[in-house]
């Protein structure tokens, strides 16, 4: 499997070892307004699993990513801990968000 930090945009498709994946490397959203957030405190359960998160606030756990971008989690094993205050915008603003990314051609 190649080095994540070799990717370049979290939208591309990547095909590492025969399986399609995005590219999670290096997202970025700019001046973009999330708007207001909302607050979590991680548990036991949460540590090692930002999917988890992503489906508590999201319904799906396909935002995974963007739990840890928005935190400035980068090692799910080291920085992600029990105790820990995360916060995470609403859904329709995370989507209208990679929308724009998406339509901006990065």
């Amino acid at each position: 499997m190649k080095n994540i930090s070799y990717r370049t945009n979290y939208l591309k498709e990547e095909n590492l070892d025969g399986f399609n994946e995005y590219d999670l490397g290096s997202m970025e959203f700019g001046n973009f307004d999330f708007g207001s957030v909302q607050y979590y405190m991680v548990k036991d359960v949460d540590v090692g699993r930002p999917d988890i998160l992503s489906q508590r606030f999201y319904g799906t756990t396909n935002f995974w990513w963007f739990v840890c971008w928005f935190n400035g989690i980068s090692d799910v094993w080291n920085d992600l801990r029990v105790g820990m205050v995360i916060k995470y915008p609403a859904f329709e603003k995370v989507r209208e968000a990679i929308k724009l990314y998406s339509k901006e051609g990065k």
